[in-house]
């Protein structure tokens, strides 16, 4: 059974996740970081992968609007 082409990024999505836990996790398993820190880092990256969301969403509003108004004629 072969899986279907919008597998793939969840599939790719769910291995990140996966990582990213898994390194928090071994990070206090091995007594290097406190929970907390663990939390604050899960936040910040969070915020950022947020803010640069935001950026490229409206990036690509400004440049799809620009399209039709640079196609106006005189």
């Amino acid at each position: 059974m072969a899986a279907d082409a919008s597998s793939g990024p969840s599939i790719w999505l769910s291995a990140g996740a996966l990582m990213i836990l898994g390194v928090g996790y071994s990070r206090v398993y091995f007594g290097v970081h406190y929970i907390t820190d663990i939390a604050a880092g899960y936040l910040a990256g969070l915020f950022c992968i947020s803010t640069a969301f935001l950026i490229i969403r409206d990036k690509r509003t400004a440049i799809s609007g620009y399209r039709y108004i640079s196609s106006y004629r005189n």
